[in-house]
């Protein structure tokens, strides 16, 4: 932990270097699965590109990478323990994710061109219009939809947003109560991994889900074939997912 008022890019270095080392000590199991999520994006970028360049192709190409970079740039402040920020990429992440699915699930209109038109979504009305989808047919593809699902969204974005602005709850990622002391508090600049895996795994989980959905959706209704060759492969990164989420729950349980 580094030394109160001594707040220099050199000593601020090493400190991070700490927690990135920390954090890949306690978190393997979840980088491995990220980085397996990854390796399936970069086949999916690759099916685009060799596919034809219809305007639904290239959005996709375009909303994956934003997607994409989005949950890399959380990733990469959460290791080093910086989680405000991270939260608010996180935020950003699924804003984008969120509008990929509804653009590939929602058949009243084209909504790719529209967007290619200038029309701009408002978050808020996408979420929405997910949560009111359950039965989807799209080219011939049928599509059964939980609602739950977007309703878990819903929560994480709003949670996201919570920790983003400058409330009072958000100072609880920067902060922590001096043991044997009523009322001091420790104050993190430069950020701090303890006492926060709860957090650090939801963002994992929020992220993972929100991508491979990306690629579900996407791909089995504008590229079925690629979706029959890559199914088995997200069917296993789902059930790790599961498994990993269910660990979670069973350590904080115990503790």
């Amino acid at each position: 932990m580094m030394k109160q008022n001594d707040y220099t890019l050199d000593n601020l270095e090493p400190h991070w270097q700490s927690n990135i080392n920390e954090f890949k000590k306690n978190y393997q199991d979840w980088i491995s699965l990220l980085n397996a999520v990854l390796a399936l994006f970069s086949e999916s970028f690759k099916a685009l590109k060799k596919d034809e360049k219809t305007i639904e192709n290239n959005f996709a190409f375009l909303i994956l990478s934003k997607s994409l970079n989005h949950s890399l740039s959380a990733y990469k402040l959460i290791q080093s323990g910086l989680f405000i920020d991270a939260a608010l990429c996180a935020r950003n992440a699924l804003e984008t994710i969120l509008l990929l699915d509804y653009f590939s699930l929602d058949s009243t209109t084209n909504h790719f061109k529209e967007w290619y038109n200038g029309k701009e979504y408002k978050p808020y009305d996408v979420r929405k219009a997910l949560k009111n989808m359950n039965s989807v047919k799209k080219r011939e593809v049928i599509i059964e939809l939980d609602s739950s699902d977007f309703e878990d969204y819903e929560f994480a974005y709003k949670w996201f947003s919570q920790i983003t602005h400058a409330n009072y709850n958000s100072m609880n990622y920067i902060v922590e109560k001096e043991k044997g002391t009523k009322n001091n508090y420790m104050v993190f600049i430069g950020g701090s991994l303890k006492n926060k895996s709860a957090f650090i795994t939801a963002v994992f989980n929020v992220i993972i889900n929100g991508l491979i959905d990306n690629i579900v959706y996407y791909f089995s209704i504008y590229n079925l074939k690629f979706f029959e060759e890559i199914k088995e492969r997200i069917k296993e990164l789902l059930l790790t997912l599961k498994e990993l989420m269910a660990n979670q729950k069973k350590h904080r349980n115990r503790n």
